[in-house]
């Protein structure tokens, strides 16, 4: 038998996955395509990390933004509890915290160390971060 199981390396939904994956580091058009193929913008895939956590870090905003429109949970953690407002803050991404921000991500959430975002960009030094996050603000 030639049957293909779902989720089986070979599968359509595994190809889409790998390829939203792919796509996450490198092209919006590319993401867009899987997405609209079905692809999950929530796939757990390259380092144990979504296309949403990969994209915050390599800072492309349109990739962050088209991916939350397609459904991508904004508080979605990794295996180490990280968000992508936790990420943000990390590299020092000003402009993608304040996108995470406005589009509803949780600045009270911890990792599995039990830092939070502000704890995070504190510990980086990213001191416009800090300002962002701090509740005070």
């Amino acid at each position: 038998m030639d049957h293909e199981i779902e989720g089986s390396p070979g599968s359509p939904k595994k190809r889409r996955q790998a390829r939203i994956d792919a796509a996450s580091r490198q092209d919006l058009t590319t993401a867009e395509e899987a997405l609209e193929k079905g692809a999950d913008p929530n796939f757990v895939g390259f380092m144990n990390s979504t296309p949403l956590m990969y994209a915050t870090s390599t800072g492309h905003r349109s990739l962050v933004e088209l991916l939350i429109e397609k459904g991508a949970a904004v508080n979605q953690r990794s295996r180490r509890g990280m968000t992508p407002l936790m990420v943000a803050a990390e590299v020092g991404n000003a402009e993608l915290v304040q996108v995470l921000l406005d589009l509803e991500a949780d600045p009270t959430l911890v990792d599995l160390d039990g830092r939070s975002a502000l704890d995070i960009a504190l510990a980086s030094g990213q001191h416009e971060v800090v300002g962002l996050l701090r509740p005070d603000k």
